[in-house]
């Protein structure tokens, strides 16, 4: 693993724990109405699809069962449409996807 890439999944791993940490004592029926959380989720997100965006496109090709091109669209929503910001969509994420995402993190820098 280049050493570029291996920096990209540890900035994405350490995202993903972040995120787990900032919606676990949130219940689901007031993640909405917790500006604090869903921001810093939205940031964490934001940070994810950054790093996706640099990773090389020969890992993204070796990982493909990873959603790189849907990681790097939600940053861009988050960045750019945040007045269309469907909360329901980032929680899910936040609670569903972000953990699946950090296993495969931690399996690949531990190949590495």
């Amino acid at each position: 693993m280049l050493l570029s890439d291996r920096n990209a999944v540890g900035h994405i791993s350490d995202a993903c724990r972040r995120i787990t940490s900032f919606v676990g004592p949130v219940p689901a029926a007031d993640f909405h109405k917790d500006h604090w959380c869903l921001s810093a989720v939205a940031y964490q997100l934001i940070i994810i699809g950054e790093a996706t965006k640099s990773l090389s496109r020969a890992f993204r090709e070796d990982h493909r069962g990873i959603d790189w091109r849907g990681m790097a669209g939600m940053r861009d929503v988050l960045a750019h449409d945040f007045q269309d910001l469907n909360v329901a969509t980032i929680r899910q994420t936040a609670t569903h996807h972000v953990p699946a995402l950090a296993s495969a993190m931690t399996l690949m820098l531990n190949r590495a």
